[in-house]
């Protein structure tokens, strides 16, 4: 509802000889601003100046009853961002954007920051993760918080066929030897553990 005279729905009784009720004035009290505050305004719609193609007025004695508005939370949306990573690192740190201010609020009225759940470790296989926001507190009683998952992302080791021999032996989680034969198995750039680092090699990598 907006301040001020306005047409909404209405109802009516009591009326004779086939006349009919088209629209009514509508001047809305208390609660009818955009800035009113959540809670129910009673009495807080009056009407008046009933209109109709075939209504006369003055056939009829016209009482009004007042009604009531309801002004219900706003829906201030947070949705977890969208994270990806590496197999094998540790988790990113998680964030959120947030929608549906009115009135010029922002999200400083956000006084305490969601924080996220997920079920994704650095051990977790390749595959999406839910993003579970969660536990924000708002400054401003007018709104009422819906939370939006986002995914976690974890990609997939790079593979890589290869001839060649190992300087320094590996065995932290793949399958290799260290007899300096031919090796296939999985390489993890970007991990942030350095499996990548410890393995020395010589010879001709193909990516698959």
């Amino acid at each position: 509802l907006t301040d001020g005279t306005n047409k909404t729905t209405f109802t009516h009784s009591a009326l004779v000889a086939g006349e009919t009720l088209t629209s009514v004035t509508l001047a809305y009290g208390a609660g009818g601003p955009a800035t009113a505050a959540i809670g129910t305004y009673n009495g807080s719609i009056i009407a008046s100046l009933p209109v109709g193609a075939n209504f006369t007025a003055s056939n009829y004695n016209v009482s009004y009853n007042a009604g009531d508005i309801t002004v219900n939370p706003a829906i201030l949306t947070i949705t977890a961002v969208d994270k990806t990573k590496a197999f094998g690192a540790a988790n990113p740190t998680f964030t959120s954007t947030s929608s549906g201010y009115v009135n010029g609020n922002n999200a400083s009225i956000i006084t305490t920051q969601p924080t996220y759940t997920t079920t994704a470790t650095a051990a977790s296989a390749p595959g999406d993760y839910d993003i579970i926001p969660g536990g924000a507190v708002l400054s401003n009683p007018n709104y009422t918080i819906s939370y939006v998952n986002g995914t976690l992302t974890i990609q997939s080791p790079t593979l890589f066929d290869w001839t060649g021999a190992l300087s320094t032996a590996w065995n932290d989680g793949g399958n290799w030897s260290s007899n300096g034969t031919a090796l296939s198995g999985a390489v993890y750039p970007g991990a942030g553990n350095n499996d990548d680092a410890r393995i020395g090699v010589t010879g001709t990598f193909t990516n698959q």
